[in-house]
Parts: structure tokens; C-alpha cells; sequence
């Protein structure tokens, strides 16, 4: 069976507690984010991505899912595509356009910003989250 990638940056809180309920992964480490002090299991925030999971339940999750984590060769590809492409995924112009928003310096729902969307599709993977890989960085990797 191929298993197929799965970043965090497109983990809504939702998705994250249906595997918390079945007892496969547990509560992020902090339940507020910098601006929200009732974050993760608010319905507010339900297609908000899920924030502070360390990488081990950010594994624990993709395996749930019969998934993985990307490689950060892999994370790098599907932001860069082509490899020729523009500074900003949006284009040269330096606007913010990016899904952590400034002005409130917090997260924003999931998906909401499609000019974001790489050239693979990938949502998100401009400053929503941190996210993780399975595995270090290397210049020569």
C-alpha cells in the first residue's frame, strides 16, 4: 500500500480530536494560542489548524492516518515546485499575503487563502504553522 504525505499545516483541530478521542493521540502540549485563551476544542476554532504538537504526536497522527510525514526535501518541493518560482507563492510582490496574518498574530481557518496554494495543491504552507518533517535539514541531502 503507498502511503501518502501529511503535513500538520492542514490538520484542523477537528481532525486532530477525533484521534485524540479514539486514544491514539493526545491533547496539544497548550490548548490556547497567542491570542485565544480557549483555542483547541473550541467550536470556534474547529477548522483552525491544530498548534502545539511536538513531532511525536505530529508522527503519532499520520500513522492514525495511515499517512507520514514528509521528508524536508519533500515539504521543500511541493512550496517550490518547479523550482522556478516566484519569491512569495503568490507572486514577486512582498504584500502579506501570507495566512498568519499581522495584524492579529495568530492562526487563521484552514484553506481560506487559495491564491497560498502551490503548484501540488499544497494549502497553507506559508506561515499558518509550524510544521514538521520527518527528518533534519541538510544543504546535502
Amino acid at each position: 500500500m503507498r502511503r501518502s504525505l501529511l503535513t500538520l499545516c492542514s490538520v484542523t483541530n477537528t481532525s486532530y480530536a477525533r484521534c485524540v478521542s479514539v486514544g491514539v493521540c493526545t491533547d496539544p502540549k497548550v490548548l490556547q494560542s497567542l491570542t485565544r485563551n480557549n483555542y483547541y476544542g473550541n467550536s470556534e476554532f474547529d477548522k483552525f489548524p491544530v498548534i502545539s504538537v511536538d513531532w511525536y504526536q505530529a508522527r503519532q497522527y499520520c500513522e492514525w492516518r495511515t499517512a507520514r510525514l514528509p521528508t524536508e526535501a519533500e515539504w521543500d518541493k511541493a512550496g517550490d515546485g518547479t523550482g522556478n518560482r516566484p519569491e512569495y507563492i503568490w507572486g514577486d510582490v512582498s504584500e502579506n499575503k501570507g495566512v498568519w496574518q499581522i495584524a492579529l498574530k495568530d492562526t487563521t481557518e484552514v484553506g481560506v487563502y487559495p491564491e497560498n496554494k502551490s503548484v501540488y495543491g499544497a494549502y497553507d504552507m506559508n506561515s499558518n504553522v509550524w510544521e514538521w518533517v520527518n527528518d533534519w535539514y541538510s544543504p546535502t541531502y
